[in-house]
Parts: C-alpha cells; sequence; structure tokens
C-alpha cells in the first residue's frame, strides 16, 4: 500500500473518528502539503528510517516553499508528530 493511501485512510478511520475537527483540520493540512508530495509514492514497506530522517533535513533547511529557507521547529515537530502518528497506527494494525 503507498503511503499517501494509508494517509487518507487513517485520516479518515483514525483520526476523524477520534479527535476534534480542529486537530483533523491540521493533520490534514500537513498531510496534503507536506507528507503526500514528498512522501505519498512509497509503499509503506520502503519507509525507512534514512528516508524519512532526509525528510525531515530537508524541512528543517529549505522546507519553506516561498523563501526556500527552512520552517519553523514548530512546524517541522508537527510534521513529524503527523508522520509518527500515521506510521505507528500502521505498524500497530500491520
Amino acid at each position: 500500500m503507498k503511503y499517501s493511501d494509508w494517509l487518507k485512510e487513517w485520516l479518515e478511520c483514525f483520526v476523524r473518528s477520534v479527535c476534534k475537527n480542529k486537530t483533523y483540520i491540521s493533520y490534514s493540512g500537513i498531510v496534503n502539503k507536506y507528507l503526500v508530495p514528498k512522501l505519498g509514492g512509497y509503499d509503506l514497506a520502503e519507509l525507512e528510517a534514512v528516508t524519512l530522517q532526509r525528510f525531515v533535513a530537508a524541512l528543517v533547511t529549505c522546507g519553506n516553499e516561498r523563501t526556500g529557507r527552512g520552517l519553523s521547529s514548530s512546524t517541522v515537530n508537527l510534521i513529524i508528530t503527523v508522520m509518527q502518528n500515521s506510521l505507528k497506527c500502521a505498524y500497530t494494525i500491520g
């Protein structure tokens, strides 16, 4: 399964039903703006720690599309949180 497909499933089945609407909207924005474009094409089994670390490093150094600079630490931390939660859930359910 592609990570992008899993993210859609995770948002609808696990986030929307448990979290507040504001959290769902925030997570959806992160998924659509950052995770799907850069990591969505990977199969879940292909996502390795080094791939994820390179993605995070790119966010820190040049993640802002408007300026070409790095994203704020709070934005990067939110992206990491969404990524971690989605991958932990995928791992838990197999």
